[in-house]
């Protein structure tokens, strides 16, 4: 029968203590990598909290965005609703209100494409824009309608296929709609489709199509 050499052989005394280390060693190898692991989980939560923070930051800013937008085009807006010419007024008063009038229409699409202002509040404008579109403002017939006087304005400084020109394009095509319920609905649609579209156009990878 095979038996190790003698100077392999252990006394029990000796395997017992090796035993003894060899458990100590495994135990404070556990401590270690149970140590480790509650490190890292500490480290998990510590940028889980940044995320958090930095979640509301971003939310904070987003909000603080959408007031002062909003601030500056209700305020503009309702300065030029209430500096509309009165009669007799010759055609170039007329001209130069529609084309403060239609700035700050066109600027207010401009920050919903950009994502700068609420979608909501935005909706509600272009429903009040959609139904007053055939109609002149404060019905003061002299002024003529929205309608007829946005073209002139456009042509000055919106290209035929740029954005803010299809979506006016798009919203007179559903002033066209004399069911209030089906109106709401296209522009809902159409709202939808334009918030934010060109912050998301200049994320996407160059060559990607739009979805």
């Amino acid at each position: 029968m095979f038996q190790f050499p003698a100077w392999l052989q252990l006394s029990t005394e000796n395997y017992n203590a090796i035993s003894v280390l060899i458990g100590i060693l495994q135990i404070t190898a556990i401590g270690f990598a149970a140590a480790n692991i509650s490190q890292q989980r500490k480290q998990i939560i510590n940028l889980s909290r940044q995320v958090v923070l930095q979640t509301e930051q971003l939310v904070i800013q987003r909000e603080t965005v959408f007031i002062s937008s909003y601030s500056h085009f209700n305020n503009a807006y309702m300065k030029v609703m209430a500096e509309i010419p009165p009669e007799p007024a010759d055609d170039h008063k007329i001209s130069s209100w529609w084309h403060r009038y239609w700035d700050i229409i066109i600027g207010e699409v401009n920050f919903c494409m950009k994502g700068q202002l609420d979608k909501v509040i935005f909706e509600l404008w272009m429903h009040e824009l959609a139904q007053s579109l055939f109609l002149p403002p404060h019905g003061i017939g002299y002024m003529g309608t929205y309608a007829d006087n946005s073209e002139e304005h456009f042509n000055l400084i919106l290209a035929e296929c740029s954005p803010i020109r299809i979506f006016f394009r798009d919203l007179r095509k559903c002033a066209n709609e004399t069911d209030g319920a089906a109106r709401a609905v296209e522009i809902g649609a159409l709202v939808e489709r334009t918030y934010d579209c060109l912050r998301a156009a200049s994320r996407r990878p160059a060559g990607s199509p739009a979805k």
